[in-house]
């Protein structure tokens, strides 16, 4: 499939019922799956800090065959992956939940997004080896909806929830978290994402195979590290 650009300016706001409506479609469809994944307000304002990230697209990653986790990478205006083959400081894997302290507020300064170039790969390749036909592989939000969540009041990181539309294809949702760890379900809601396919970046160790990005690298070395994918 033909990748296509990304229209810069759309917005990803929902409101509560359309945010309803995709949750609950994904517990029709998703009955045995986890229904949310957590990063840390620190971790992604630093990775939306750098002027020339103009968004954040996630990926699906499956330890075994559900799906248990997202990777989000930094994007470009020109809708590619700010990453390269030995650099995942543009890179963050998500928490099952904010770690908190004795009193049950969350911490989320303290929490670690870090992970490997491999173990990235393995979890966004089991996913697309799962993956149904036309279910995406991830999906692209603008800074702008990132910025707008994490603006709130007392919001200390974003819940990024499952959902579904109406046939059962994947979504995310994304909500604020507050210091309880509570979703901050009357503020800042957005969906909407840019799927991939068709709005991909050029390949990379997250949405194609390892064997096939490096050969291209190799047999092209005068070209920049990313490769168009298919």
């Amino acid at each position: 499939m033909k990748r296509q650009k990304i229209d810069m300016t759309k917005s990803h706001l929902i409101t509560r019922s359309q945010y309803d409506q995709f949750i609950d479609n994904y517990h029709i469809h998703y009955t045995d799956e986890r229904d949310r994944v957590f990063f840390g307000r620190a971790q992604l304002s630093s990775l939306i800090a750098d002027p020339e990230v103009a968004g954040l697209r996630y990926y699906y990653g499956n330890r075994e065959k559900s799906v248990s986790n997202l990777l989000l990478v930094a994007v470009n205006d020109a809708g590619n992956d700010m990453v390269a083959m030995q650099d995942t400081s543009r890179l963050l894997l998500s928490l099952a939940n904010p770690p908190c302290d004795i009193s049950g507020n969350v911490v989320a300064d303290t929490s670690s997004h870090e992970t490997t170039v491999a173990a990235a790969a393995d979890l966004t390749a089991r996913f697309r080896a799962n993956r149904r036909r036309r279910e995406p592989k991830g999906g692209f939000f603008r800074r702008k909806a990132i910025e707008a969540i994490l603006a709130q009041s007392d919001c200390v990181g974003i819940w990024c929830f499952f959902g579904a539309n109406e046939e059962g294809y994947r979504v995310i949702c994304l909500a604020g978290c507050d210091r309880k760890g509570q979703e901050m379900l009357d503020g800042m809601l957005a969906e909407m994402s840019d799927w991939c396919p068709p709005f991909c970046s050029q390949a990379n160790f997250l949405n194609s195979s390892m064997t096939r990005v490096r050969t291209s690298i190799e047999s092209r070395q005068d070209e920049p590290l990313l490769t168009v994918a298919a």
